[in-house]
């Protein structure tokens, strides 16, 4: 026997005698309330060495309990009418095990960590073991933060939770990632789900516009995954109905670290790596370039000898220009190299039996692949745990920290987007200066001939840069009023600024035109701040009744106050590029700009759980939620209190343990759970003052004036959706096969639209509540442990997510918006926000071909062209022989309807390997970055495909001629630049190392190397197939230049003390 053994055996045994417990023949009681008419005996084991385990704890409720003896055999009497009784030893996974209809049980445990129903949940009201929820509510594994450590929470969860699509925005450091649970639930409201750290409400949605193109804020970028010890996702709405409009799509329950232990305990880790540069785009090389050019002027009627007398078509070295035009620049390997990451963390917990505290501090640098970008951040948190008397207990959370981010301008930013110039600049050019005998200046080059910016001013010279300051603190009371009622207050506070500068220089960037002046150079800085205050008082109740019936309840209110300010000044045309603040811009072109909005919701709330004998359950919520968005007379279903409009949110569902039956006594399961749930959540995302008329100031011709900028609509109310959720949770053979199924239909009532307004009304559009969709699918989360000997393990899980939206209702049957030079459809009676384009259907071989056809297209005086061999064939819908919007159709769906991860995990002795993969399929991809660098109708560098263009008669390509200006539109929006944007990515590799240790003074010390986005499969012809512009579903599916995510490195070590 061991000596840990041994001491857990006497400790538990003079504890149970002390609180005068007798035995007798192996038999604890704690009460003689009930009457114990049946003995239960059996052993315990462990899963692994199938060794007995001695001191192991038996228990019925807090009504009778044993221990384990020598031999792992133990005997309990239990009431006549249990279902089950619980199993605990430390280092292991407790378990629950139903015993209806049995009289002996044998079990094994397995070590702690073990994919389990038998774990706590945290729920919005109380933590429950899994085995007893009646919700779809599911906790991530978090086995792999140290490891994963450059992640922000929301992009950790990728491939986690099923259901749950995580969709990374770029490669910028903690730049996050578009979170969608269940697929959609809305077209203009938000489709993130709620975001709960500590009780205290984020706001995971962006506030405010960014200077710096394609930029967005991530506030989880702030908290350090290795400070969170728990992740719940609540999908359906049941438990999520008590925070009523702004459940809809789900919620993310964070709880952060706090010390379990009373000694102190010190954790370190330490980790250096590398991001690597992204494969390059196969664009073409100098010679292949320039008789691209020779056919696109040939195309525009240039003759042979015009086109030889071009400077950059000379090849007379006696040209005073031949060295400017006769290089051979590899410009995405000056914008992409390997870069280092590194990072150190401190984590110090302990205290007596008073207060106990978890203080961690943060360092990290990560400079990604593109030049001039780099995050640095530091934070700390402190949490404690007070006992401030016998019957009041309070819990802190506080946290603060400071990012400070080197970005760059992407997306459609063409003159100062560095990736996308350096697709499009030109290959014989060079970026510094060259004279006419071939010497290269140490200045960069300006703009070129071509009217085409230089990639490394925008990488090197131009500057823009986010600093983030966050503070988050809660505080929760808790006073025990009794043993069965409770009174407990959370104050929640956050402060959130950010300063944002940006300086375009004038030599080497294109300059914009500014109203009647030319803006040569750009200025600007930024001011966003954001309060929230937060507070949640309730009462909580909980009683068992003779054993059988257990109520648990909760009454309580919440209140949130919101505000957020942007305050911003635009500067121009500084005397020298060395100038970069607004005040030294000309003053007579500043650009002033800013706003303040404000919020306040109220939420009352009533939750009420109740279970008998331990097999049957069911759970009411409800919520009342009031705000200030909401319009006044803002009442379908809902009601007023006091004249405001009131929203009411209820939910019930039940499970039904079926292994707790007598019938199951000797099935194989270790649990077998139906679960059902039926609620409605709420969407208030309408904005602060959509329901409102107002008025904003516009400056014209140096005069200001108000004009009218919202029409009010006084009846503008939440989006209600109506959540069904059927689950089955299976356990089989000792767990070591764990099985959930989950199917869903959520109905989405009074969807925000957008309705168009007469042209008099100054107003384009108007937000009303005329819409409805539907969403149904399926969430599988599989868990098998395929091996489980002593020296080897494996164990291999995996994720499935599967949905399908359908609109039902919109105001005009269907809304068309756009997103650069995409467009969108939302029609009822299909999926929303499909790709809105012509159909390609290749390129006509001849004129011939073509004059058979007849199918003509419209100049921009309305004149009419006929389509010649060369031209792209698109599919003439309306059979009107002229191609034009009316022949748009839908080309495409950039969400995707299946979505999972796979995960395995071995072990070896001391050696374990980690492996997370994840992928997606069903959506579309427009590749806008594709069309601008094939389009075929301007001087921009192109990529490789187009050596297949058509060139002559009888030719068979998929690529069209090249053409100046491109007057047939062959390179307009249409499924020619729609990809499959389905992939499988081998998202994170992990090999640690644990060393063997005495443990006297270091705990535990382990060693581990990481690759992250080791390889991806896909037929996506980009950088990368996983991007997201925005966060709302506009652009979802657009690839317009972003940061590619990168492969990367890591060694780190983590030591414990």
């Amino acid at each position: 026997m061991r000596a840990s053994q041994k001491i857990t055996y006497l400790m538990i045994s003079f504890l149970l005698m002390a609180k005068g417990i007798f035995a007798q023949n192996d038999v604890v009681v704690l009460t003689q309330k009930a009457k114990y008419t049946n003995q239960l005996s059996g052993s315990i084991t462990d899963a692994v060495t199938q060794k007995p385990l001695m001191g192991a704890r038996v228990y019925y409720k807090q009504v009778t309990t044993t221990i384990t003896d020598d031999n792992g055999n133990f005997k309990l009497l239990v009431p006549n009418y249990s279902v089950s009784v619980v199993i605990e030893m430390a280092g292991y996974q407790s378990k629950e095990v139903f015993i209806a209809g049995r009289t002996e049980i044998k079990v094994s445990l397995n070590e702690e960590g073990h994919p389990s129903f038998n774990q706590e949940i945290a729920l919005p009201i109380n933590a429950v073991s899994g085995n007893r929820l009646t919700s779809a509510a599911v906790s991530a594994q978090l086995t792999d933060t140290w490891s994963r450590a450059t992640d922000s929470p929301d992009s950790y969860l990728q491939g986690k939770i099923a259901g749950l699509n995580v969709t990374r925005h770029s490669g910028i450091a903690n730049s996050g990632a578009n979170l969608m649970l269940r697929g959609l639930s809305s077209i203009q409201a938000t489709n993130q789900p709620l975001i709960i750290v500590d009780n205290m409400m984020y706001d995971n949605n962006q506030y405010g516009n960014s200077l710096i193109s394609n930029y967005i804020d991530n506030p989880l970028a702030n908290l350090d995954i290795r400070d969170i010890s728990n992740i719940t996702v609540l999908k359906d709405a049941s438990a999520a109905a008590i925070y009523g409009t702004k459940a809809a799509n789900g919620v993310i329950l964070i709880t952060t670290a706090r010390a379990k232990e009373l000694g102190t305990k010190i954790d370190l880790a330490v980790y250096g790596g590398m991001n690597a540069a992204p494969k390059a785009l196969p664009m073409l090389n100098v010679k292949d370039y320039r008789t691209y050019l020779s056919d696109l002027y040939k195309s525009g009627g240039a003759t042979t000898d015009l086109i030889q007398s071009l400077p950059f078509m000379n090849d007379d070295k006696a040209s005073a220009s031949y060295y400017q035009y006769h290089n051979n620049t590899n410009w995405q390997d000056k914008m992409f190299a390997n870069q280092q990451m590194s990072n150190v963390y401190l984590k110090v917990t302990g205290g007596d039996n008073i207060a106990k505290y978890a203080l961690s501090l943060n360092y990290a640098k990560n400079q990604t692949a593109l030049a001039g970008t780099d995050l640095s951040k530091y934070s700390t948190r402190f949490n404690a745990d007070l006992n401030l008397s016998r019957r009041l207990k309070a819990i802190t959370n506080l946290s603060f920290s400071f990012n400070e981010a080197t970005v760059k301008d992407l997306g459609f930013a063409s003159k100062t987007n560095p990736i996308l110039l350096s697709l499009t600049k030109a290959p014989f050019l060079s970026d510094h200066d060259i004279s006419s005998l071939g010497i290269a200046s140490p200045d960069l080059s300006d703009e070129d001939i071509f009217n085409v910016g230089n990639p490394t001013v925008a990488a090197q010279v131009m500057s823009a840069s986010n600093r983030s300051y966050r503070f988050a603190g809660t505080i929760n009371f808790d006073y025990e009023i009794s043993k069965t009622l409770h009174w407990g207050n959370t104050i929640g506070l956050i402060f959130d600024k950010i300063k944002e500068n940006r300086f375009v220089p004038k030599r080497g960037i294109v300059s914009d035109t500014l109203g009647l002046y030319l803006a040569e150079n750009k200025l600007g800085s930024q001011t966003k701040r954001l309060f929230n205050l937060f507070n949640d008082t309730y009462f909580s109740y909980n009683q068992t009744f003779k054993d059988i019936h257990s109520i648990s309840a909760r009454v309580g209110a919440r209140f949130l106050n919101s505000r957020a300010e942007q305050d911003q000044i635009l500067g121009f045309n500084s005397a020298t590029d060395e100038l970069v603040t607004v005040g030294n811009g000309q003053r007579l072109l500043n650009q002033i700009s800013g706003g303040i909005g404000t919020s306040n919701w109220l939420n009352t709330y009533v939750s009420l759980d109740y279970n008998i004998s331990d097999k049957y359950f069911l759970a009411f919520n409800m919520a009342m939620d009031a705000s200030s968005r909401f319009g006044k007379e803002a009442v379908s279903e809902g009601f007023k209190i006091g004249g405001s409009p009131t929203a009411l949110m209820p939910s019930i569902s039940g499970a039904w343990i079926i292994s707790s039956e007598k019938f199951m006594a000797n099935s194989p399961f270790d649990l077998l759970k139906l679960r059902a749930s039926w609620g409605s959540v709420g969407n208030d995302d309408i904005g602060n003052y959509a329901s409102r008329q107002y008025y904003v100031v516009q400056n014209l011709l140096g005069m200001q004036g108000l004009v009218r900028g919202n029409i009010g609509n006084a009846g503008l109310k939440w989006e209600t959706i109506t959540k069904t959720n059927f689950g089955i949770d299976a356990s089989l053979f000792n767990e070591k096969i764990n099985l959930s199924v989950d199917f869903f239909n959520n109905k989405t009532n009074d969807m925000l639209t957008m309705e168009k307004l007469p042209t008099t009304s100054g107003i384009s559009y108007l937000l009303t509540n005329n819409g409805a969709m539907e969403t149904k699918g399926l969430d599988v989360s599989l868990n098998i442990k395929a091996i489980n000997y002593q020296n080897l393990k494996w164990d291999f899980g995996m994720t499935l997510g599967k949905t399908q939206s359908t609109l039902t209702k919109l105001p005009d049957d269907n809304t068309v918006t756009t997103y650069g030079s995409a467009s969108y459809i939302s029609k009822v009676g299909q999926a929303p926000n499909l790709f809105y384009g012509l159909s390609a259907q290749g390129v006509y071989t001849s004129d011939a071909e073509a004059s058979a056809a007849g199918l003509q297209t419209k100049r921009p005086d309305g004149s009419l062209m006929p389509f010649k061999g060369g031209d792209m064939k698109f599919v003439d819908v309306n059979g009107d022989k002229i191609i034009d919007e009316k022949d748009k159709q839908a080309i495409g769906n950039p969400t995707p309807d299946l979505f999972g991860s796979v995960v395995n995990r071995v072990s070896f002795k001391n050696w374990t390997l980690d492996a997370l993969c994840t992928f997606v399929s069903g959506n579309s991809i427009f590749n806008y970055t594709r069309s601008a660098l094939e389009s075929m109708s301007n001087p921009n560098n192109q990529t490789q495909a187009v050596l297949n263009r058509w060139r002559g008669d009888g030719q068979v390509t998929s690529i069209p001629r090249a053409s100046m200006d491109d007057p047939m539109g062959n390179s307009r929006f249409s499924s020619r630049w729609i990809e499959d944007g389905s992939y499988f990515r081998v998202r994170a590799v992990t090999l640690s190392y644990n060393m063997p240790l005495d443990r006297s003074m270091v705990k535990y010390l382990t060693f581990y190397g990481t690759v992250n986005n080791a390889v991806t499969f896909t037929k996506y012809l980009g950088y990368d197939p996983e991007f997201s512009a925005t966060n709302n579903i506009f652009g979802q599916g657009v690839d317009n230049t972003l940061e590619p995510i990168q492969k990367s490195f890591q060694l780190g070590l983590k030591i414990g003390l």
